[in-house]
């Protein structure tokens, strides 16, 4: 069964994709949207996601707007909202740019099946060259069957068309043998990592990597003179050492060289989001120090994003994940994308504890940091608590209602700004006047608000029991 990811998750890719400052975060934004769908991980919302890629795919930067192409064809399964004029423009306006054709090609298979996209292709007069057919045979079983009558003429083919074919066998889509009868897909593969293009060469890396049926075992690429290739080779290479914890454990030295020496930032990126749910004794020792001496915010914040994945495993990651949390500022994109990885750890309740308490404005100031043990942690939260509806709660004469609305607040404090204040109104229109409507209003919005609580838990574990002190309430209110 597809797991959903979490709101949170969903709403980060979505800030990054939206991200008007710089390209390259939307870039980023819509590789980690197409990572999460490649998974075969649900979304939350298809159809917003949907209506965000819209100004993407008319981005002025055109990786955006390949990367766009992309997402939509995998969000095609999760959604029908996805006009494929929008796809058909975007391949008339990058005829000069063939890698946007191909991904436009994909995508439009994608969403409209063969048969539409074929009708498509055919009254707008696009062209349907060996190169689209490889492309939308991604997406099409009849596209996939005339490119495997043909084969791919491997001394002939173009770079482009090696990359296409590579995301091909990357994506376990390809037929066996698709470039020879005699000559299995992984051995070319693997020649085709030292081909003298360093693009062909890095999606060929880029297959291997992806594919669950290959390793690095399959890789001709020559390990001990990784420093002799491109950048955006070493980077995807880097990925490759790293795609478990053993193997990477083997490849360590390469790994703390890296951390030393490599210049590029593109290949250093590519190490730190290798090691995203790596972990092997001693990786902490060069991971700490590099993290501290990395200059580039966006490596930086993948290792961080390695410590804190695998804080469980690592417990001397914890104060220094702690630490940058608290450097951040309050309700940052950077305190969310920890939060994000470190959801499925203890370290997650602990940054969460430290978000509630400091977005207190009686108890902290908006610059302070603060310091979370077993011995403060239950008197602060008390503490953080206190509200400015506390008096109006305490004049409630009912005692039933009173402990309700106080249990109510106090869950609330830990709500969105938005659903915070709404929660405010509810509880002074039941104080003042604790009416059948007024009781229903907050049963009503206690059933339909989903978020996280002060302690990590989900509120579905919180609610219920408030929920039915609001409803014995409610049945003893005179008719």
């Amino acid at each position: 069964m597809s797991k959903v990811i979490s709101k949170e998750e969903e709403e980060y890719t979505l800030s990054l994709i939206e991200d008007l400052s710089d390209p390259y975060k939307r870039e980023v934004g819509l590789e980690k949207l197409c990572d999460i769908l490649n998974k075969g991980f649900l979304l939350n919302n298809p159809n917003k996601v949907a209506d965000r890629l819209i100004a993407r795919v008319q981005d002025d930067a055109k990786k955006v707007v390949r990367w766009a192409l992309n997402a939509l064809a995998l969000l095609s399964r999760l959604t029908r909202k996805i006009n494929p004029n929008l796809i058909v423009e975007a391949i008339e306006a990058n005829q000069n740019y063939p890698d946007i054709c191909c991904s436009g090609y994909a995508a439009l298979f994608a969403v409209c099946g063969e048969e539409r996209a074929l009708e498509i292709i055919y009254k707008k007069g696009l062209p349907l060259d060996d190169i689209h057919i490889i492309s939308a045979s991604q997406y099409s079983q009849e596209m996939l069957n005339r490119m495997v009558k043909k084969k791919v003429d491997i001394d002939n083919a173009t770079e482009l068309t090696l990359k296409n074919v590579s995301i091909l066998i990357g994506l376990d889509k390809a037929p066996e043998n698709i470039f020879h009868p005699a000559y299995p897909n992984k051995d070319i593969l693997g020649n085709l990592n030292e081909h003298d293009d360093d693009k062909v060469s890095q999606y060929s890396v880029w297959a291997l990597l992806e594919n669950p049926n290959f390793t690095i075992k399959h890789s001709k690429i020559r390990i001990k003179d990784i420093n002799d290739y491109p950048e955006n080779v070493r980077s995807w290479t880097y990925r490759l050492m790293a795609e478990n914890s053993s193997t990477a454990e083997k490849h360590k030295e390469i790994i703390f060289d890296v951390a030393r020496h490599d210049d590029s930032r593109e290949a250093r990126e590519g190490m730190a989001a290798s090691l995203k749910n790596i972990y092997f004794p001693t990786l902490e020792e060069i991971v700490l120090i590099w993290a501290k001496a990395e200059n580039d915010n966006e490596v930086k914040a993948l290792l961080y994003d390695h410590m804190a994945s695998v804080s469980s495993v690592c417990p001397c990651y914890v104060d220094p994940v702690i630490q940058r949390y608290q450097e951040l500022g309050i309700e940052s994109s950077g305190r969310t994308r920890l939060e994000i990885a470190c959801q499925q750890t203890d370290l997650y309740s602990k940054l969460k504890r430290i978000s509630v308490l400091q977005q207190h404005g009686g108890l902290l100031s908006m610059g302070d940091t603060i310091t979370i043990n077993a011995n403060n942690i239950g008197a602060v939260v008390k503490d953080a608590n206190v509200g400015d509806i506390s008096s109006i709660i305490q004049n409630v004469n009912n005692s039933e209602l009173k402990d309700a609305l106080q249990n109510f607040k106090e869950f609330s404090s830990n709500l969105p700004d938005e659903n915070k204040l709404e929660a405010k109104k509810l509880i002074e229109e039941a104080a003042k006047d604790p009416s059948k409507g007024s009781i229903e209003k907050i049963i009503n919005f206690l059933k339909n608000t989903v978020s996280v609580s002060a302690s990590g838990l989900t509120i579905a574990e919180h609610v219920p029991k408030i929920i039915a002190k609001f409803q014995e309430i409610l049945s003893n209110l005179p008719l």
